[in-house]
This record gives structure tokens, C-alpha cells and sequence, in this order.
């Protein structure tokens, strides 16, 4: 198979297309004009070479920090926290809007409140799964509709945790089901509330007017801020919970007893945690004095090691001598293998898929993409991907040379984080790009 075909000398044509990056290491090794047998190996049945080369291409790495990256809406909703060795502290939280399960619920004056629970059904986390504590604030000021916003965005909210006394911290269990009212039901995170918070929602619906609609509701409670106070977590310890906002069982839920015909009967009632409503994901790092601080800092350190975090920084990587290919050359192979630093059982993996993306010209900020998802080998800790149409675009003209951007698939919606090792890297493996060029 092609795939397996892989060159570890260099090749160089009469055109004499450029020097690798690992060119210093090679200088014992000397190069060799390649077999038209194995040239033949590598592309389609019937293809006849007038003349061809395999080049391995400089390769340029750094790390870009994103500042303008929405996260109204997300997919999932993040919370939790870690200490990152590398990346520093890293703080997710989110907040939503809540909706009302009926308008005009009708609590009669008998209602005895039993408890109030906040559920949220995991769908993945990163990380350890670490003891927690979470802590639940009622915003102060409206979350806009129409308003992109932010993961460093931060909104006013009123000063009292609504989760229960003694009742925040938490131990993650995201592969487990649990038991509600009798049923088992999907893995989810279970907080209770104050049950005084529930009181006073009570009281509004039975004497004011916030149930009557959603408008009204809204205006009451203008939403929540879901977020974690781990003050004691140490570096190793801790991760990032993924909830979906898109479940029925995401939801806070009210249970309570009314007097009916002279005994009291379980009641309970649902403030809905729904795609609908305006949420935005919260992801604040703190970074000072880190290796990725330096690296956005310092471009040229992104030669040894360079990185890419969701809701934060993209992996650049640039091939500057991709003009020098002349313009009617057939591109028939180019492969790109992208090696990581990782050892296996690490806490913070890399993601398992990626995304390449690039810009339009080098003045633009807009991202077009070139490979949605790209997935990581944990056997040769890398990505490796064939690059062929993209290259043969730049050569004839079609788009610019302007580098592929990095990034973890669901960059918007999770707190994955990657360090890959650059060309001058210390570690065996290292990034490389490997062309096979025929001439028309």
C-alpha cells in the first residue's frame, strides 16, 4: 500500500529543490538518485515518469493565540479545572439561560419543598476525574441574544452560591449511570440547590408575574453562572467535564409535596437547560511564565516546541520553499507526518482528531478548511496526513502559500490542549513533509 511506502534518505533532482530541515543530520548520509522501480511503487498503475524526486521540506513551526474565538452557543458546555505543567492554569466554566418547562405553574399554598437538584448529562471530559467543587450564581446582568460572546467575556452576578451548603464538591463519574426516581438514566452530574433559591421561585410564581411567559421569566431570572472553586488542586490533578445542553435531563428540578385531599403528594417542576436558550463557554488560562507564553511570545522557540489549545492558541506550521516548485510540476505524493509529545497514559492526551486550516492570503484573518478531521496514531504519536491536493493548489497558483493552522476539532467547545514537537526538536521524531514530484 502507498501508505506504507515511506522514504527516510532524501532525493534531490537536477532542480535541486531545497534543503531540509534535517539536512545537518543527513550530512553522512548520502544522496541517492532513487530506483524508477520505487518511484513506480508509489502512484497509480500506468504512470510513466518522465523524471521525478522525493524531497523532505523545510518546515517552519510557532504557536498563534487567539483572541476573537466566540463560544456563544457551544456544542457542549465545559466546567472544571487543572493545573497544566506546560499551558498553566486552566479554568472552564458556562453560562445559560434558563426556560420555563409551562408557563403559569400553579404551586398551591400547601407546597412543602423537599429539595431542588441541578442535573447536567456528561458527554466526554479531559483530564483526571478529580474531586470538584461547583458553585452556581444567578447573573445580575441580561445575557444578550443577538451578542456574540467570548471564552474571556466575564459577567456581572449576585454575591450568594446557590448550591446547597456542604453539597458542591463533587467526584466525576462520566462513564457511570446513576438512578433517578427509580429509573436508570444516561451518566450525569446531580447538585443539589438551596432549597431557599426554590422558595423565593415559588413565591414569584404564586404572587408575581415571572412565570407568566418567557419574556417575563428572563427579566426575573436573567440566567446562571456554573462554574468550579478548586483553590487546593495541585499541578497533575483535575480535568474538564463536557455536558450537553441538548438532553432532556439537562435541567434543575424542583421537587416538592402538596396537600391534596388531606395528604401530601410528590410534585416536581423543571427549569429547562436547552440549545434555545443563550449560553457561552468561560475558558480563562492563566499562562504567565509557561513554555506556550513563551512560545507566542518568542516565535522562533516554536522551532523546539510549539502547541495548540481549544478556546485559545492554533499550531502554525509553514513551508516556505513550496514556491520554489516549478509550476508545471505533478505533485503525485506529499505527505505530512506531525509528531507529538506525549508518553502513553499521560493525563493530558491530544486530541484525537484535528483540523487543518489555512487563510486566504497573509493579511487575512478568515479560516478556510483544508482537512476537518485528522486522527491521532497513539502507536506513532503523530498525525500524518497526505497533503497532496493542497500542495498541488499552491504550485499552480490556485491559493497562496500561507501555512496550515492546527487545531483541536471541537476548538470551540473543549479544553484539549497539544504540544508537538518541532524541527529542532530533541526528541527522536520530528516534523517533516516528504514530496514525490513529477515533471509534465
Amino acid at each position: 500500500m502507498m501508505n506504507n511506502i515511506y522514504y527516510n534518505f532524501k532525493w534531490r533532482g537536477v532542480k535541486q529543490l531545497l534543503a531540509t530541515f534535517l539536512c545537518l543530520g543527513l550530512l553522512a548520509v548520502s544522496c541517492k538518485k532513487k530506483d524508477n522501480l520505487v518511484g513506480a511503487s508509489v502512484l497509480p498503475d500506468g504512470t510513466i515518469l518522465s523524471s521525478a524526486s522525493l524531497d523532505t521540506f523545510t518546515i517552519e513551526t510557532y504557536t498563534v493565540e487567539e483572541d476573537s474565538v466566540p463560544s456563544t452557543n457551544p456544542a457542549y458546555n465545559i466546567l472544571g479545572s487543572y493545573i497544566d505543567p506546560v499551558f498553566g492554569t486552566v479554568d472552564a466554566s458556562f453560562y445559560t439561560q434558563l426556560s420555563l418547562s409551562n408557563t403559569s405553574p400553579v404551586f398551591g399554598p400547601s407546597a412543602k419543598i423537599d429539595s431542588m437538584v441541578f442535573s447536567m448529562v456528561y458527554v466526554g471530559f479531559y483530564g483526571e476525574l478529580d474531586d470538584q467543587t461547583v458553585e452556581i450564581f444567578q447573573l445580575s446582568e441580561d445575557l444578550e441574544d443577538d451578542k456574540t460572546y467570548y471564552p474571556f467575556n466575564i459577567l456581572n452576578t449576585t454575591p450568594t452560591d446557590l448550591v446547597a451548603p456542604n453539597m458542591g464538591t463533587f467526584t466525576p463519574k462520566p462513564r457511570d449511570q446513576v438512578v433517578v426516581d427509580g429509573d436508570s438514566v444516561l451518566p450525569q452530574l446531580r447538585i443539589h440547590m438551596d432549597t431557599n433559591f426554590a422558595r423565593s421561585l415559588i413565591d414569584e410564581a404564586q404572587t408575581g408575574s415571572a412565570f407568566s411567559s418567557e419574556t417575563n421569566f428572563k427579566n426575573y431570572l436573567k440566567g446562571l453562572h456554573v462554574k468550579v472553586n478548586n483553590p487546593t488542586q495541585i499541578q497533575g490533578e483535575g480535568g474538564v467535564l463536557y455536558f450537553s445542553n441538548n438532553d432532556a435531563a439537562s435541567k434543575i428540578t424542583i421537587y416538592y409535596q402538596e396537600l391534596v385531599n388531606g395528604s401530601y403528594e410528590q410534585f416536581s417542576y423543571d427549569l429547562l437547560i436547552n440549545p434555545v436558550e443563550t449560553d457561552f463557554n468561560q475558558f480563562l488560562v492563566e499562562d504567565a511564565g509557561t513554555p506556550v507564553e513563551n512560545v507566542i511570545n518568542n516565535p522562533e522557540e516554536g522551532m523546539y516546541e510549539y502547541y495548540a489549545q481549544a478556546l485559545k492558541s492554533r499550531a502554525k506550521i509553514e513551508f516556505p520553499y513550496l514556491n520554489d516548485i516549478p509550476k508545471d510540476a505533478v505533485i503525485q505524493e506529499a505527505v505530512l507526518t506531525i509528531p507529538v509529545s506525549h508518553f502513553t497514559g499521560d493525563f493530558l492526551y491530544p486530541s484525537n482528531t484535528i483540523s487543518l486550516t489555512r487563510t486566504q492570503s497573509e493579511n487575512s484573518d478568515d479560516l478556510f478548511l483544508v482537512v476537518q478531521e485528522l486522527t491521532y496514531s497513539d502507536i506513532s504519536k503523530a498525525y500524518r496526513i497526505d497533503l497532496r491536493p493542497y500542495i498541488q493548489r499552491i504550485i499552480t497558483g490556485e491559493i497562496e502559500n500561507t501555512g496550515l493552522f492546527l487545531s483541536p476539532t471541537f476548538f470551540n467547545s473543549s479544553a484539549e490542549r497539544i504540544v508537538f514537537n518541532g524541527p529542532l526538536s530533541s526528541a527522536k521524531s520530528k516534523p517533516k513533509l516528504n514530496i514525490l514530484i513529477t515533471d509534465n
